[in-house]
């Protein structure tokens, strides 16, 4: 079988949803190794994966911890705070081209940029690894760029959002991004030539535009969860696969299993792993009027996540209250009545498969389109953020918990768990992989080896 290498972003919330992939590959008789930042391997290995650093010399161990309490001390550091309604600053198409520009994005182009400069020490933690497939998520296009290129082994992108926009329109972004990127963008660009001598210099951009297009792209998702009129399905090479949701994984940390109520309904709180962009006393504001709304309520129990962000003993939590810097979510899930949450996809779609209502508050990104996802198909609830209140929570928290929204959405559940159960993402990988070992093809790939440093 085939070795396959996930080269994936730090951040929890996209790491996740890939580990019940790469079981499922791993299942099939594939190999499945990760490649990433070295402040990622700890998340890998905890779920039995191999774990490649790459890039040390940039981003050593303890660097993206660095960069989350510098983005903790500005508010929204990255996009305003979204309403239902509009998709903030940024939206997901802007989140995605932030991923090589200035702030916190700039993660992404120096990723970006060391897999084009960098020389003997990415060939040979390649050469290691040996895959004949790289599998790298959509943020990550220009980085798949370089690693088809560079080592003409072929990609498949998983999409972790639902974008609003085309992937053509994201490929055109692309060539305009790498024209902002400078030196690198011209030794990539060099590169190419010396692959492809019979290219002229203009024609290298519709080079790269193409080949965007033509990476098969894994939207992790069932279409049923779009708005209306919403749907990639007649794009080339784009497909709505499973939700990918890894019921599997291991949380590492203790948690006070004992302290919970089976008496009283849960309310699980939490504003995901990416919580440090919020801003620390906008979270603070937001758990206090969590913690007001049900203060007085014994008939719920709270359980609340800060992610690190706040110190959980800053929050004057109401009797039998849980705070936790740290909270297993799937699991926790299991026990909940209703969710608050910031309404990332991954949270989203682990509570549709779990049966929990949800009230969504968004911060950022595509946040506010799956709010929209989210009251449309009556699965919960949606609040602004900026202007919360103990009266607005607990009212959309009751609004939540009625039978109406539980019927939509163990409508919606049943859907997800059909779509896990049938797993086409699989298939539609291993229909690349046999396309590379076959004469002719177009995407494919020659026995492994490194391309000249460029």
């Amino acid at each position: 079988m085939s070795r396959i290498a996930f080269l994936i972003e730090h951040e929890e919330g996209h790491l996740n949803p890939t580990f019940r992939l790469a079981r499922r590959l791993a299942a099939r008789g594939h190999e499945v190794v990760y490649l990433g930042l070295a402040d990622g391997g700890d998340a890998v290995r905890a779920q039995g994966f191999e774990m490649v650093p790459i890039l040390e010399d940039l981003f050593p161990r303890g660097t993206l911890q660095t960069l989350r309490e510098a983005a903790q001390t500005v508010s929204g550091a990255v996009g305003t705070v979204g309403t239902v309604g509009s998709v903030g600053s940024a939206g997901s198409a802007g989140f995605m081209a932030a991923s090589l520009r200035s702030g916190p994005g700039s993660v992404y182009s120096q990723i970006w940029k060391g897999l084009v400069s960098t020389g003997e020490s990415l060939d040979r933690a390649i050469d290691a690894v040996r895959p004949d497939l790289f599998i790298l998520t959509s943020f990550y296009v220009p980085h798949a760029l370089v690693l088809r290129n560079r080592y003409d082994v072929p990609v498949v992108l998983l999409t972790p959002l639902l974008r609003n926009f085309g992937k053509a329109e994201y490929a055109t972004k692309i060539r305009a991004m790498l024209k902002e990127a400078g030196e690198a963008t011209r030794d990539f660009l060099r590169h190419m030539q010396r692959r492809n001598p019979a290219l002229k210099p203009a024609d290298l951009a519709t080079r790269i535009l193409a080949q965007v297009l033509r990476m098969r792209e894994l939207i992790l998702c069932p279409a049923e969860l779009e708005l209306p009129g919403r749907s990639h399905a007649g794009e080339p090479e784009v497909f709505y696969v499973e939700p990918t949701v890894d019921l599997e994984r291991r949380d590492n940390g203790a948690f006070p299993w004992d302290r919970l109520d089976p008496g009283r309904k849960l309310l699980y709180v939490s504003l995901g792993s990416q919580s440090y962009q919020t801003g620390k006393e906008r979270a603070l504001r937001f758990f206090g009027a969590v913690v007001a709304a049900f203060y007085s309520r014994p008939d719920w129990q709270l359980v609340l996540s800060t992610g690190g962000l706040v110190d959980p003993a800053q929050i004057a939590l109401p009797p039998g209250g849980i705070a936790s810097a740290w909270v297993p979510q799937v699991a926790i899930l299991d026990r909940a009545a209703v969710m608050i949450t910031h309404g990332g996809l991954g949270t989203v779609k682990e509570c549709i498969v779990r049966g929990v209502p949800m009230v969504v508050f968004p911060s950022m990104y595509d946040q506010p389109d799956n709010a929209l996802r989210i009251v449309h198909h009556r699965l919960g609830t949606a609040g602004d953020l900026r202007e919360v209140s103990a009266t607005d929570i607990l009212s959309l928290v009751e609004e939540a918990d009625r039978p109406e929204v539980r019927r939509s959405l163990a409508a919606m559940q049943r859907c997800f768990l059909a779509a896990e159960e049938a797993g086409a993402a699989v298939r539609l990988i291993e229909e690349v992989l046999n396309r590379a070992a076959s004469p002719g093809r177009e995407n494919g790939t020659a026995p492994f080896s490194p391309q000249p440093h460029l």
